[in-house]
């Protein structure tokens, strides 16, 4: 009962919804409810061959978007295979399976062939290979060999390198640089004094994080990344491979 100003009770009216289904009695507002309600459950089986089939609930539809919107309404909440670790869920093992090699056992079956580096998924390996190496290197240094991704890069390594072309210029003592951040650097760290980072292993401060990387790489752990593409050698700096290209291989060319 509901009760209304004056103390009256007026008796609670009950909605039913007027479209029911024959089959199985379940009502609906709309008609098109019930008919779309007929399609999915109740489908006929005279026109059983051209039905698509549920394979987990064995139903069978006659239009694939029927097929669709079964199972998004059935199976997507359905996930049997829980993870031990983190306690998510997936629709199939295989899934589980892949994500417990990628998040615990760490495993990275994808390897790039380019350069060796391991992946848990394809996706992102494919990812890798699209932006590290899609990009091919057309631009040829003519002088030593050496190939750039861009022509700027190409223009910029021939000025400093073969060319040896210094226009920044420092206007305290005179000293030519070949990039505005090398001056830059030059001016911090000769006419400033600023040096603010050190090396916990030998003391030696420097005016950027970048050179102190350097510095430990080379002094301290011995490493040799540049390599000439020629000969094989190795070197610790580039500038070091630069000198040697220029003063054995140019040399090879002319002779």
């Amino acid at each position: 009962m509901v009760r209304v100003p004056g103390g009256q009770s007026l008796p609670r009216i009950a909605y039913v919804d007027p479209y029911k289904c024959r089959k199985c009695g379940k009502c609906f507002s709309q008609r098109a409810y019930l008919t779309r309600h007929r399609e999915i459950f109740h489908q006929s089986t005279s026109s059983a061959k051209n039905l698509l089939p549920c394979r987990n609930y064995g139903k069978f539809f006659s239009r694939r978007v029927l097929l669709k919107e079964r199972i998004s309404a059935l199976h997507e909440e359905e996930r049997p295979f829980t993870c031990e670790n983190r306690g998510e869920s997936f629709m199939q093992r295989c899934n589980l399976n892949t994500h417990i090699s990628a998040a615990h056992e760490r495993r990275k079956p994808f390897t790039c062939q380019k350069c060796g580096k391991a992946f848990t998924r394809r996706t992102r390996l494919n990812a890798h290979i699209a932006v590290v190496h899609a990009k091919e290197r057309r631009f040829t240094c003519e002088i030593c060999g050496n190939c750039f991704t861009q022509r700027c890069n190409l223009n910029t390594h021939i000025s400093e390198v073969h060319e040896r072309r210094r226009p920044f210029i420092c206007q305290t003592c005179g000293k030519a640089f070949s990039r505005r951040g090398c001056l830059t650097t030059h001016i911090s760290a000769v006419h400033e004094k600023k040096r603010p980072f050190t090396c916990e292993i030998c003391g030696a401060i420097f005016t950027q994080r970048c050179n102190l990387k350097a510095h430990i790489s080379v002094v301290h752990e011995r490493r040799k990344p540049f390599t000439c593409q020629m000969c094989s050698k190795a070197f610790s700096s580039r500038a070091g491979l630069n000198a040697h290209i220029s003063t054995l291989h140019k040399k090879r060319k002319r002779g």
